[in-house]
């Protein structure tokens, strides 16, 4: 190797150690500036002519900007159950079935002189929820029987999503970073507040779900949505799972929180959500009291 070449390799390795410095710097100060045990809470939800606007702390956060994703969902009967007010379309990759999902926005928010708030957007354009659930992307499309069946699950959602000024809805507020919080409050159509322990379908919570995931730690979602309450707001009647689905009338794999978690925690073999196997999971199905706290539902689809 000649001194040119050599004096590259040197100029080469300096930038690269120079660069690895650089990057291990700027991870310190975000470690420095996002606190692991920080925690959100929704403070209050404005409704405003159908628009969402939620404030809210992040309690020992020292960062001025946080990512996030925001959901909004509405408490409709105990037939229906939560519906999401936020739906999209889905296609989870190529060859797989197009689908109804429940959706969320995912958005970046600075810090005012008046703490976190954020106003429910879409392509920069506030949401008018008093017009119904909200697509944010294209509806599924079909043709024959199969495209009836589409069409009756939109008309649903439709019909369920209308706003209700007398209807209870939740708002989730979830972490998008490496931080683990989520925030749930519950509210009124026109933004009187609701206590947690009065909102519907408290049959589980976190602290059961903990008595066997130590922490409320759970694979899904890269773990960051740790809270039942929030599962329920996406997990329901209207959301299908896109891998397991086949293109044809009564085809779609409900995902819904109901079907979903019993079959997870039955054992079934080969039992799958988008591409994970639970056929291992022990089964504790049985066990009702293990899960369900306090009252116990009385089954209404054959658990």
């Amino acid at each position: 190797m000649n001194i040119t070449s050599k004096k590259k390799l040197f100029l080469i390795v300096t930038l690269l150690t120079t660069i690895v410095a650089v990057v291990a710097l700027n991870m310190s100060a975000i470690a420095a500036n996002h606190s692991a045990k920080a925690k959100a809470e929704i403070t209050n939800v404005t409704v405003n002519n159908g628009e969402i606007t939620v404030r809210f702390d992040m309690l020992n956060y020292k960062a001025n900007k946080v990512s996030l994703e925001f959901t909004i969902a509405k408490w409709v009967n105990d037939q229906i159950g939560w519906i999401n007010m936020l739906q999209r379309n889905r296609i989870y990759e190529e060859g797989a079935t197009e689908v109804v999902r429940a959706g969320n926005l995912r958005v970046e928010v600075t810090k005012g002189k008046d703490g976190f708030s954020y106003t429910f957007k879409h392509k920069d354009a506030a949401i008018d929820f008093s017009k119904g659930a909200y697509w944010t992307h294209k509806k599924p499309a079909g043709e024959g029987e199969y495209g009836a069946y589409i069409n009756h699950i939109l008309s649903e959602i439709e019909r369920h999503g209308k706003w209700d000024a007398d209807a209870i809805y939740r708002i989730g507020v979830t972490s998008r970073q490496d931080e683990r919080f989520t925030a749930v409050a519950y509210t009124t159509g026109t933004g009187t507040a609701i206590a947690a322990d009065n909102a519907p379908n408290q049959s589980i919570t976190l602290a059961s779900c903990a008595s066997c995931h130590a922490g409320g730690t759970f694979k899904a979602h890269s773990n960051r949505r740790h809270d039942p309450q929030l599962c329920f707001s996406c997990h329901n009647n209207f959301t299908y799972d896109s891998m397991n689905s086949v293109a044809e009338a009564d085809g779609w794999a409900s995902v819904d929180m109901q079907t979903m978690i019993h079959s997870i925690h039955a054992g079934i073999d080969g039992y799958k959500v988008a591409k994970a196997d639970y056929s291992s999971t022990p089964n504790i199905i049985k066990n009702c009291a293990a899960c369900h706290k306090g009252d116990v539902p009385v089954p209404v689809r054959g658990y």
